[in-house]
């Protein structure tokens, strides 16, 4: 049961990386597709501190762009280390960042989808993503977690790194 944990985990963190660098806060909001909630919230600011919301729209827009720079920047470094640390292969990191820009040109479809037909699509994805490992040779538990550790503690990742 441990061993088939670790595989379930690992292929969750493998979700979670393509997630993160492809759905941003889109796959946060069930309501809309995110625009809407980037301009509620510039308008909440800019009410609330009498800012322009011109102004305000534009410091988020720029914040947030860095900020998806500043998580690509990490995946790649993560990704080099494990290629010289010889974890994977030039070829396996260079398909992973392959499958991680597929997966951006298809977060649009994803964040005008409904709850549970975001449920659906994540659950096809994942065994998308289980044989998309598989066939490049891919050791999801030595490429775990590739986005860094996360909180950590949800759902029994106490007993992941031990």
């Amino acid at each position: 049961m441990e061993k088939r944990s670790k595989i379930i985990i690992s292929f969750l963190f493998l979700g979670a990386f393509i997630f993160a660098g492809v759905y941003g806060m889109k796959s946060v909001f069930a309501y809309g597709n995110g625009t809407d909630f980037h301009n509620q919230m510039a308008q909440k600011f800019s009410q609330r501190f009498n800012l322009n919301q011109a102004e305000v729209e534009s410091f988020l827009n720029d914040s947030f762009q860095e900020r998806q720079k500043e998580r690509q920047t990490y995946q790649e470094n993560r990704l080099n280390q494990l290629v010289l640390d010889g974890k994977i292969t030039q070829e396996q990191k260079e398909a992973i960042l392959k499958k991680r820009e597929e997966m951006m040109n298809e977060r649009e479809a994803m964040a005008n989808l409904s709850w549970e037909e975001r449920k659906t699509e994540r659950e096809k994805h994942q065994n998308e993503m289980k044989s998309w490992a598989k066939e490049n040779g891919i050791d999801l538990n030595e490429i775990m977690p590739i986005t860094g550790k996360g909180f950590g503690r949800g759902m029994g990742m106490e007993h992941y790194n031990r």
